[in-house]
């Protein structure tokens, strides 16, 4: 499956995570996610995916990941899950922690680092594997 799109980003990052797996860890795919981000259905299982951020601030950026699903995977900049005005703040903060800044996602979220701020034509492609 191939997802096209704009995204919105506030910290630097578009994600790539499992939905319920960021339900455990006390987000949401709330109104600011539906706003800036799409939630896309997919059979169950682990896929290889692969993000192409053509004009970042870091340039022509293209990366790599696997992430297992449960079947609903958020696109989005990884904090509009854990959104301040829908979720308190500290259950942002831990987020992090437990996440070494979004570099580990445990094979439930990748994130990819757009080196700055605000809305980036990115395509995401998704191989079951």
């Amino acid at each position: 499956m191939i997802i096209k799109g704009k995204f919105g980003v506030d910290t630097g990052n578009i994600g790539v995570a499992d939905l319920n797996w960021i339900k455990e860890n006390g987000g949401q795919f709330g109104k600011t996610a539906k706003r800036m981000g799409k939630l896309i259905e997919l059979e169950p299982g682990r896929y290889h995916v692969n993000v192409h951020i053509p004009d970042s601030w870091n340039g022509n950026v293209v990366e790599d990941g696997v992430i297992e699903t449960n079947g609903k995977v958020a696109i989005c900049d990884i904090c509009y899950l854990f959104s301040s005005s829908e979720i308190d703040h500290d259950v942002w903060s831990k987020f992090l922690d437990k996440t070494g800044y979004l570099k580990y996602g445990f094979n439930k979220m990748f994130s990819v680092d757009t080196g700055g701020d605000g809305e980036f034509r990115t395509v995401v492609n998704f191989q079951k594997i």
